[in-house]
């Protein structure tokens, strides 16, 4: 008996030692910084937060007026920012009706022309709100019946955190149509000041 837990612990002293020598060979080097790849590194492959961050601008993002005529006045929204399959990112809104999100309140705003909004690195993807009144500037000014669309062109808020400057159009925004004057603005959640 004991000539077989002799052999026994031989064997797995052979084998700890083995998996020890291997993981020591695949530690990372002590200048790995722990940053994410980018697209000028020599590495070809890339975490999904580091291929998100080289996805490009972000789209200036539209819906047809009849997503606002629907709402009533005094309505709040909630958006949510996602990756498509196309590493694109959208935006989805939601009315809030006190802590609740009624089903089918769900619209997609439409992916149009880059803007000049970069993401980078500490730049954070939250949610986006536009508060009731917000909701109310976007409405009266779509009391201009030639006005068919409502437009959201991203912009820096704090630095770190993605907003939208909100303008009517008659025609889907091209690069030539964005903001001149906004009319509303969609913050950050939480709220955060903006110029």
């Amino acid at each position: 008996m004991s000539k077989y837990l002799v052999k026994n612990f031989m064997c797995w002293f052979v084998i700890a030692f083995c998996l020890l020598v291997i993981s020591c060979g695949n530690r990372p080097s002590d200048n790995d910084t722990g940053k994410a790849v980018t697209a000028n590194s020599s590495s070809t492959t890339a975490s999904p937060a580091a291929q998100m961050l080289n996805i490009g601008p972000l789209d200036v993002l539209y819906t047809g007026r009849s997503t606002f005529d629907n709402l009533g006045m005094g309505t709040k929204l909630v958006f949510a920012h996602s990756v498509g399959a196309n590493s694109k990112v959208l935006l989805s809104g939601w009315q809030q009706q006190g802590n609740q999100f009624p089903a089918g309140s769900k619209f997609d705003l439409i992916n149009g022309v880059p803007s000049n909004v970069q993401l980078g690195t500490g730049v954070y993807i939250s949610n986006v709100t536009l508060s009731p009144a917000e909701t109310n500037k976007v409405k009266t000014a779509l009391n201009n019946a030639g006005m068919l669309y409502v437009v959201f062109t991203p912009k820096m808020v704090d630095t770190y955190f993605i907003g939208y400057d909100i303008t009517v159009s008659a025609g889907i925004p091209t690069l030539s149509s964005q903001v001149v004057n906004a009319i509303a603005e969609a913050n950050p959640s939480p709220p955060r000041a903006s110029d």
